[in-house]
């Protein structure tokens, strides 16, 4: 398996790109209510596959090498994160797939990794500081998953 797969899923929106050796490859869809809703993890994959299949099979490919998903309720729902985590490698299928919050992701893409501070004003509102230049976020919430 080739490429690698960013999925940014939110309330209002999912958006994904797809890299692989062709190019790069987007799509949009709506979002998902959040992990930590009821059933989250459920409606957090139909939101992703709807729009993650539909790249893969425009790029000729069964799967990918590597998944990366900023998910809202992430952090605030870490068995979520995980089953939706080990729902994707299998369903996608993917290599290796990690989950974690979208403001984690929002930040990671705003700042590339630098110091700084991101504030989203949107559904909802989020601030996330990074202080330092070798400090770094605490993953110990994000979910993993490697394909069996």
């Amino acid at each position: 398996m080739t490429g690698v797969l960013a999925v940014d899923l939110g309330k209002t929106g999912c958006r994904a790109a797809l890299w692989t050796e062709a190019g790069r490859f987007d799509a949009e869809g709506p979002g998902a209510a959040g992990l930590a809703a009821l059933n989250g993890a459920v409606t957090a994959e139909r939101a992703i596959l709807a729009v993650a299949r539909p790249l893969l099979q425009g790029a000729g490919l069964a799967g990918v090498a590597t998944v990366a998903i900023g998910a809202a309720g992430a952090l605030s729902a870490p068995a979520a994160a995980q089953q939706l985590a080990d729902r994707l490698v299998v369903a996608l299928p993917a290599r290796r797939l990690a989950i974690t919050s979208d403001a984690v992701i929002a930040h990671a893409g705003a700042l590339a990794g630098q110091p700084g501070e991101r504030i989203v004003l949107g559904t909802p509102f989020s601030s996330l500081r990074k202080p330092r230049r070798n400090s770094s976020f605490d993953f110990a919430n994000s979910a993993m998953s490697n394909a069996p």
